[in-house]
């Protein structure tokens, strides 16, 4: 898994880049690899709105929704499945071997209970 740093520390480098200093000579003072300060310097470009893209907010936004639909998709699913088990008509004493089936099915059963 990729090393995460710290908003400020690459705040820190992007300012040392600014001021002239090459990315390849950054790098080794602070023990990075190269590659990364230039994506941080490309990041920094378009958070500035030099360069077109998407800016860390925008990103971070993007992230957010995209785990937000996975939520959503898995709660259909969920509905859809659990629909179909009470279309025959469940009394509430026999809801919670229903529950355990979609908890069984790898849905949290919080989640079951919930919906």
């Amino acid at each position: 898994m990729p090393r995460t740093y710290d908003p400020e520390f690459r705040r820190r480098v992007v300012e040392l880049l600014r001021t002239g200093r090459p990315v390849r000579v950054v790098a080794e003072e602070l023990g990075l690899a190269a590659a990364t300060v230039h994506r941080w310097k490309a990041q920094d470009l378009v958070d500035r709105g030099v360069k077109p893209g998407l800016s860390t907010i925008e990103r971070g936004e993007l992230a957010a929704a995209r785990r937000r639909i996975q939520e959503l998709e898995t709660e259909l699913v969920l509905v859809k499945q659990a629909a179909a088990l009470f279309e025959e008509g469940v009394r509430p004493k026999a809801k919670y071997p229903v529950i355990a089936d979609l908890a069984g099915q790898g849905f949290a059963a919080k989640r079951c209970c919930r919906i």
